[in-house]
């Protein structure tokens, strides 16, 4: 479902919650405001890309996000969210594993081709390729707080990480280099009082 890059306006649309088997969910670039549901963890199940980005979402970011077994995008960037980053997203399984492309598969259900567009490495992007071959979180233009938890380093096949623009005052996680297959990683424009490293 790709409602994105209108003036939609109003509330976390209510009629995702019907959508079990919905796999992709894009309303970046709208006016939504208010709060993220939590329901969108536990009765959206299936999704593997969700994208709420330049909206107008307020609050902390739910936990039941981190229920979405299969997610391997995520960009709530560019909205006005507050709180601290979830420990749970440590628990993103589909973001565990770090994916190996196969040539010469056919595609299938679990491989499917979709257009999402993402930052990456500073630049605006339009991906159109098999999505199942690229993990990230982007969180970047929020005003989050506090720490960056040390659970991210959990996600040992995530290729990019952006946390810009935020009030995170701690320092960059120890364990943040066992993420091997991390191609991009951006941290500017942080609120740090305290070394990186």
């Amino acid at each position: 479902m790709d409602l994105s890059n209108n003036s939609f306006s109003g509330v976390f649309p209510s009629v995702v919650k019907r959508c079990g088997s919905l796999a992709t969910l894009d309303i970046g670039n709208n006016q939504f405001s208010g709060r993220i549901p939590p329901w969108v963890g536990i009765d959206v199940p299936a999704l593997k890309i969700l994208r709420l980005g330049l909206n107008r979402f307020t609050s902390e970011i739910p936990l039941e996000i981190s229920q979405l077994a299969e997610l391997q995008l995520l960009n709530l960037a560019n909205n006005n969210l507050t709180g601290l980053i979830p420990r749970e997203f440590g628990k993103f399984s589909a973001m565990k594993n770090p994916i190996i492309s196969s040539t010469g598969s056919q595609t299938d259900e679990s491989n499917y081709r979709d257009r999402i567009d993402i930052i990456s490495k500073g630049e605006e992007m339009v991906l159109q390729r098999t999505l199942q071959l690229m993990t990230g979180i982007d969180l970047s233009g929020n005003s989050l707080s506090q720490c960056i938890p040390e659970e991210l380093s959990n996600l040992e096949g995530l290729q990019f990480l952006n946390l810009s623009r935020n009030y995170l005052l701690c320092g960059i996680p120890k364990n943040i280099g066992s993420l091997n297959v991390l191609e991009s990683l951006d941290l500017s424009l942080m609120n740090c009082r305290e070394p990186f490293l």
